[in-house]
């Protein structure tokens, strides 16, 4: 990780734990370094305050709290990349307050789900039932719009709203989706995943995948 320190911080580039730090024409930017995910802006300001909270954030926690993270470490990734990747989880629904350990009591469960995109009314809804339990958000990334042939997703998604404390819901993107990828186009392909992250400690407890296509 690299940075330039004066006042403030003004610039930074590198990787730490698990997501990247960059500059493209004087913007910072925030990305996971995980395929399939596009990678997310953040203004100045809080590039400012996110840049250094990570790393001082798990250097600031005791050597209980540090082995209470090691619970939860995912096959391969060490305690501090995984408290890294919990937090920007909890960032991408704009909350940069130091994560804390939960171990994971949360379930999420969709028994029905259906997607629908309308040309006509320019909108993607989202329909679920499902069972829940605990503290947590869900976030729904949508990609661009691709040909109906494509089997897989070849261009990246983007986080385009979160949702808290739902397992059933009926959720409707309009400017939220067209103001990244452009108006919806029929026959087209939209792949999506939708993610839910314990809120408390931004621990991921849920992942579905999919795709559809835009109606007429």
């Amino acid at each position: 990780m690299r940075a330039k320190f004066g006042a403030l911080i003004i610039s930074g580039s590198g990787k730490i734990g698990g997501q990247a730090f960059s500059a493209t024409g004087g913007r910072p930017k925030l990305s996971a370094v995980s395929p399939g995910l596009k990678r997310r802006r953040i203004s100045s300001t809080q590039a400012v305050t996110v840049l250094p909270f990570m790393a001082t954030a798990w250097r600031n926690l005791s050597v209980i709290q540090k082995q209470s993270w090691n619970q939860l470490v995912p096959e391969g990734q060490s305690p501090f990349n995984h408290f890294v990747q919990c937090m920007a989880n909890r960032y991408a629904s704009n909350d940069i307050t130091v994560p804390v350990f939960v171990m994971p009591s949360s379930y999420f469960v969709l028994s029905t789900l259906s997607v629908v995109a309308l040309v006509s009314t320019q909108t993607i809804t989202f329909t679920s039932t499902g069972i829940a339990a605990g503290n947590y958000r869900t976030h729904f990334l949508l990609s661009h719009q691709q040909s109906a042939g494509s089997s897989k997703n070849k261009r990246g998604m983007s986080i385009c709203d979160y949702l808290t404390q739902s397992a059933s819901f009926n959720r409707g993107f309009t400017t939220a989706y067209t103001s990244k990828y452009g108006a919806l186009i029929a026959g087209k392909k939209i792949f999506y995943e939708l993610k839910a992250f314990d809120q408390a400690s931004g621990y991921q407890i849920f992942s579905y995948k999919g795709f559809f296509i835009v109606s007429p």
